[in-house]
């Protein structure tokens, strides 16, 4: 029976819910209470009431309900026909086939005929109009592929294959191990078909340790000398290391100048008749004369080396820079020795 007579016929909808209620499964039937029967009845009827006034997402929950309560082929014809008001024509389809789908028995009764006839002649009206999409993944390795539409995974047996769609805008993507599509948008009308191609390429996230392990590489290709400014870093510390040197030596080279003379005054005034104790004072002053002379001579020494050293880098300029790090790296190393001092280094 078409739509338009099933309208036309509206006030004998109440009696036909009631009888499929009755007949449509007399098991169920029997484990329902008279209450429970008359409640799937009302919400039924406010069902159809729904789908008269153009309310169909209203129509579709109170069948819903009813179908809850109890099992009825009407109930599953009007909520596909609300399903395809609302354009949910894959919905429409699966709930018209739950319908023809159902077993008959031998002693069928006329409401489960006659709606598994009407909805055998509207799904025959449906088919063509529903759209179909096939999505291609190509490009890169498909390792791991997961294919979205509408952020929710397609099968992964659907990919490739045409797949049947509600009419209207969708959004396809892929990812894989280490790719990724780009989000690809198709609107498609009503018995369309469309092909939607989804090129996987390196993610953002794949790419990013190897730009990372680029970047050391070149730090450590362009550090043979560590630049013009590492190298006159090391020549000023070394200058100034040479500085603090030669001042030390001096300040040491006084003292052992004191000590030395105030050893020879206490000499002098007690020679040739010295006691013991003017002896060993004299000695003391003699060794105590000899380890400044010692520090003073350590002192110069790597005063000397570091600004000799602070120099030579300062007039190198940029030629070293063509060397290897491991080679030519810049270093001083001061070292101390007994009775000796100085700097040893690489340029």
């Amino acid at each position: 029976m078409p739509v338009a007579m099933i309208l036309a016929l509206r006030p004998l909808f109440s009696a036909t819910i009631a009888a499929s209620l009755v007949l449509s499964s007399a098991g169920l039937v029997h484990a329902q209470t008279a209450e429970e029967r008359a409640g799937a009845r009302a919400a039924a009827e406010a069902g159809a009431d729904a789908f008269d006034a153009g309310r169909y997402e209203e129509a579709i929950e109170l069948f819903r309900r009813a179908e809850a309560v109890v099992h009825a082929t009407p109930h599953l014809l009007y909520i596909a026909r609300a399903q395809t008001k609302l354009g949910r024509l894959v919905e429409a389809r699966e709930s018209y086939l739950a319908i023809i789908n159902e077993a008959v028995p031998s002693r069928a009764n006329p409401v489960l005929v006659q709606t598994r006839k009407e909805a055998e002649q509207e799904l025959d009206q449906l088919e063509p109009r529903i759209p179909q999409i096939t999505v291609v993944v190509q490009g890169g390795k498909t390792d791991g592929l997961q294919v979205f539409m509408d952020e929710r995974e397609v099968p992964s047996a659907l990919v490739g294959i045409p797949r049947p769609v509600n009419p209207g805008t969708h959004e396809f993507y892929a990812t894989a191990v280490g790719s990724e599509s780009s989000r690809n948008t198709v609107t498609i009308k009503e018995g369309g078909q469309e092909t939607v191609i989804l090129t996987l390429r390196p993610s953002q996230a794949a790419a990013a340790p190897a730009a990372g392990e680029s970047a050391p590489a070149q730090a450590t290709a362009g550090t043979p000398d560590s630049g013009p400014s590492g190298r006159q870093i090391i020549a000023y510390s070394s200058l100034g290391v040479g500085a603090i040197g030669v001042g030390v030596g001096a300040l040491f080279f006084a003292q052992a100048n004191g000590l030395s003379n105030d050893a020879d005054r206490t000499f002098a005034a007690c020679n040739p008749g010295c006691t013991e104790a003017q002896r060993k004072d004299i000695r003391v002053l003699d060794e105590d004369a000899g380890s400044a002379r010692t520090l003073s001579f350590v002192g110069f020494g790597v005063g000397v080396v570091g600004i000799a050293t602070g120099v030579t880098l300062l007039l190198i300029g940029d030629s070293s820079s063509k060397a290897t790090s491991a080679e030519l790296k810049p270093g001083v190393q001061p070292w101390v020795g007994l009775g000796s001092a100085g700097l040893s280094g690489r340029f």
